[in-house]
C-alpha cells in the first residue's frame, strides 16, 4: 500500500483474536518523512522566470539530484501578502546558507509584494511612505517558508547574505550597515562594521565567517570572523 511521505515498501499487518472478538491492525512501514529536499541534493535560487525586473522578481528554490538531470522539486517563495520575499536585479543578492543545525535553508530579500514599486529595489529606502524592508526567511526540508525577521538596515543598498544558529538568532550582511543581528532573542543591532560591505556569510563551528569588500572599490579584505553575541 502507499503511504504519503514514505518512499519504501509498506505493509498492513492484521491480527485476529477470536477469543476477544477483536481484529488488530498495525501499519508496518519505513520512517515517515515529509521532506522534499533530499540529502546531498543541490539547491539553487532562481530569480525571475526568464527575466529579472529591478523593481522586483519572484524567487524559486530548485532542487537538483547529485546524479544530474532536471530539477526534481521547485519551491516558489511567496510574492504576495505580509510574508512576501522578492528579489532585485543585483548579482550580489540571494546568497543561500544552511542553519548551523542543518535543518533549514536561509534566504534573504525584500519584504514587499511584486508590483509594490516601479523603482529599483536594490537602491530603495527602508523608511518613508514607500519603505522597502529588508528581510530574512527560512525554508525547512518540507519546503515550508517562514519569514523570520525584517529590518530597516541596508537602506539604499542590498541585503546579500544571512545565517542562523537554528535557535532563533539570525545575522545578515549587505551593501551597507556591516553585519547585523536580526534574531528574536534580542533587539536588532549592528555587530561588526570592519567593512560596511559584506558579500557571503556562513556559520562555521559557532562563528560567522564573512567575505567583505571595502567601500569605493578598495581591495578585497578577505575572510572575517564576526562575534555571534546578541
Amino acid at each position: 500500500m502507499t503511504v504519503p511521505g514514505s518512499t519504501g515498501t509498506n505493509s498492513l499487518i492484521i491480527s485476529n483474536n477470536p477469543g476477544l472478538g477483536t481484529v488488530f491492525y498495525r501499519l508496518a512501514c519505513p520512517a515517515y518523512t515529509t521532506a522534499i529536499f533530499g540529502i546531498g541534493d543541490l539547491i539553487v535560487l532562481q530569480v525571475g522566470n526568464g527575466s529579472i525586473a529591478s523593481s522586483g522578481a519572484p524567487g524559486f528554490l530548485n532542487d537538483y539530484s547529485p546524479f544530474g538531470g532536471a530539477s526534481v522539486v521547485q519551491v516558489a517563495l511567496p510574492t504576495t501578502g505580509a510574508n512576501a520575499l522578492i528579489f532585485g536585479a543585483s548579482s550580489y543578492d540571494g546568497v543561500l546558507s544552511f542553519s548551523a543545525d542543518g535543518k533549514t535553508l536561509v534566504v534573504e530579500g525584500y519584504n514587499v509584494p511584486i508590483g509594490f514599486t516601479s523603482a529599483d529595489l536594490d537602491s530603495s529606502s527602508t523608511t518613508g511612505s514607500t519603505a522597502v524592508p529588508r528581510a530574512v526567511g527560512s525554508v525547512n526540508a518540507s519546503g515550508t517558508f517562514t519569514l523570520n525577521a525584517t529590518t530597516t538596515k541596508f537602506s539604499g543598498s542590498t541585503i546579500r547574505s544571512a545565517v542562523t544558529d537554528g535557535n532563533g538568532s539570525f545575522w545578515a550582511g549587505g551593501g551597507s550597515s556591516g553585519i547585523v543581528y536580526l534574531g528574536a532573542n534580542s533587539a536588532a543591532t549592528t555587530l561588526s562594521t570592519g567593512s560596511s560591505s559584506t558579500r557571503n556569510m556562513a556559520f562555521v563551528n559557532g562563528s560567522i565567517i564573512s567575505l567583505a569588500f571595502a567601500p569605493s572599490g578598495d581591495a578585497f579584505r578577505g575572510v572575517a570572523f564576526a562575534p555571534t553575541g546578541n
